[in-house]
């Protein structure tokens, strides 16, 4: 039996599922009685495998696992010594999420049983009837329980968000009280649903993460879309609405009360879409009487980069947000921001829009920014000057000014810029600011000693980079660019420090401006990025993980499937079923 799953694999990296090859992968190895007693070891051999997610964190055990004894997937054990010679991903402070135990598998040639069904409850009774005055709380509390359980909490992602994005003093002040003001019903305009609006790079997410924390005690809940997120359901509504739900459970001390029985709930979960959930946990609870929370007691939802969204899932979002805007309770405001999108702001209809222009005062907001890295190599009479050429040439955008003003920190401490410097010293405009930090970066890349990758290590690093939709450790690229164990990542990596966003030990580009400016030739030029090449880079990594691990099974004795990877322009893989 033969078959290429090189292209299957990279069809799925070019749709951006890379986080779930793991999954393929393991599903394709269970279906050929490969693993046996190894099986559990894939979460230490693939770095991106997709786990569960505990308070919005992944819970994961990345480090070796012996294959002797069988274990949960997401159990953590010692091993006495290290069992292979790749590079070993080790995340520290992982939370893990505490596993039953897991059935043993069935003989060969007998089917294994369904899973039993869940026993029903005794009674279906709605939740938002009256309690008792007697009635023991312990039970309600319970009840919270268990219905938190049944949703998902991203609260762990959005707060790891929210602090990474902090607005610069005494900036933004003038859209701040904009939107304070319509908040606290001082403005004509009564619209529930107001937008922030803005190109990329503007700092519309450190505005909304500036939001959240001035308004923390009015907020029902936030979230925060993105292109780059250690959670695989970040940009999907259906689990963003679950979010939100689990939320609510926390802030409003009636909504377990408003909410179906639980035997309903875990129907709509299993089989109810996205207005279904919406219906069920966001519209109906805050609309209903049963809620019980006063008028004069305004509560806000945040939702941060809704262009982020899964795109499948954009009309619902449009609907629900157009919904909330007509049908939403008085003391209920939801904020939202996104990239200028004339169709997507064209189907808002009727919501108060905040619109972040390349204004004076917005260059005015980057020369504070840009005031403390240049004021240290510029003398006070000529840094004012200094501050207006440096921030014309930001282009208006505070993510060309952050890039900048780590361009001024790699400086010497005993460097001196003279006004008139500035213009020579600095290039105009995002594009040109980016064509400078990578033409630099690959200059770095071509002078370093990277073997047979020394002259594609551009093109293989920033095709990754631009096709992963989770955050990669560093020493990711080690084995991207076929180094020896133990190379040093950060050198590889720290010519891209203006770009990165780092976590962790885990990177990514910092913004999806980037992403857009990096696969378009005619901008980016000698800069620009193929993204095949990453697609293919990525499936040939997974197929050379899952060879390793067939090789440490077949050392246990489990011999049923041979891969061969060749080398040239024909990097198919071909299996072979043996007796």
């Amino acid at each position: 039996m033969k078959s290429t799953i090189f292209d299957c694999i990279k069809f799925l990296c070019s749709l951006h599922f890379v986080n779930r090859i793991y999954q393929i992968l393991r599903h394709l190895s269970d279906s050929i009685k490969v693993f046996r007693k190894a099986s559990l070891r894939c979460d230490a051999l693939f770095y991106f495998s997709e786990s569960p997610v505990v308070n919005g964190t992944r819970s994961a055990s990345l480090s070796p696992v012996s294959p002797t004894e069988p274990t949960s997937p997401f159990s953590v054990q010692k091993p006495s010594s290290p069992t292979r010679e790749r590079t070993s991903y080790v995340e520290a402070n992982v939370v893990i999420q505490p596993q039953t135990k897991e059935p043993e598998a069935a003989p060969d040639g007998i089917a294994e049983s369904p899973p039993a069904a869940l026993p029903a409850e005794p009674e279906e009774t709605r939740l938002d009837q009256e309690p008792e005055d007697d009635q023991d709380p312990v039970p309600v509390i319970n009840l919270k329980n268990q219905i938190q359980k049944l949703l998902n909490n991203f609260a762990g992602t959005n707060d790891e968000l929210l602090n990474r994005h902090q607005l610069f003093d005494n900036t933004r002040v003038k859209l701040l009280q904009a939107v304070d003001n319509w908040f606290n019903g001082r403005e004509k305009n009564k619209a529930r649903v107001a937008v922030i609006s803005g190109p990329h790079g503007m700092g519309k997410t450190c505005v909304a993460a500036e939001i959240c924390r001035k308004n923390a005690e009015h907020l029902a809940g936030y979230h925060f879309f993105d292109r780059c997120t250690p959670n695989i359901g970040q940009n999907n509504l259906r689990s963003v609405i679950l979010s939100l739900a689990h939320h609510f459970c926390d802030v409003f001390p009636y909504y377990i009360g408003t909410l179906p029985g639980l035997q309903k709930i875990k129907e709509i979960l299993a089989h109810g879409d996205v207005t279904d959930i919406y219906d069920t946990f966001v519209f109906n609870p805050l609309t209903n009487p049963g809620l019980k929370h006063p008028d004069y007691e305004p509560k806000l939802i945040v939702l941060d980069a809704i262009d982020q969204c899964d795109h499948i899932y954009m009309n619902n979002l449009v609907e629900i947000l157009q919904t909330l805007n007509e049908n939403a309770p008085k003391w209920l405001h939801v904020l939202i921001t996104t990239v200028n999108n004339n169709e997507l702001l064209s189907k808002l209809d009727h919501v108060h829009a905040f619109e972040m222009k390349r204004s004076n005062d917005n260059l005015v907001d980057i020369k504070r920014y840009l005031k403390e890295p240049l004021g240290k190599y510029m003398d006070r009479i000529s840094l004012d000057g200094g501050l207006t050429q440096l921030a014309k040439k930001t282009g208006g955008l505070f993510l060309a000014a952050d890039m900048l003003s780590k361009q001024l920190g790699s400086y010497p401490a005993d460097t001196t810029i003279a006004m008139r410097q500035v213009d020579q010293m600095f290039p105009s405009g995002f594009s040109d600011i980016c064509k400078e930090v990578f033409t630099k970066y690959k200059d770095e890349l071509s002078s370093m000693n990277l073997g047979q990758h020394r002259n594609s290590a551009y093109t293989i690093i920033l095709s990754i980079l631009l096709n992963i939709r989770e955050p990669i450790h560093k020493n990711f690229v080690i084995d991207a660019l076929g180094l020896p164990v133990g190379s040093d990542s950060d050198s590889i990596l720290r010519g891209l420090a203006p770009v990165l966003c780092e976590f962790e030990g885990k990177v990514h580009l910092s913004n999806p401006a980037l992403c857009e400016w990096l696969v378009h030739p005619s901008i980016a030029e000698s800069c620009a990025v193929d993204l095949e090449t990453g697609q293919d880079k990525l499936a040939e990594l997974c197929l050379l993980w899952l060879q390793d691990l067939l090789d440490d099974n077949r050392r246990l004795g489990t011999n049923c499937l041979k891969i061969q990877i060749t080398s040239g322009s024909d990097r198919s893989c071909k299996t072979s079923q043996q007796n």
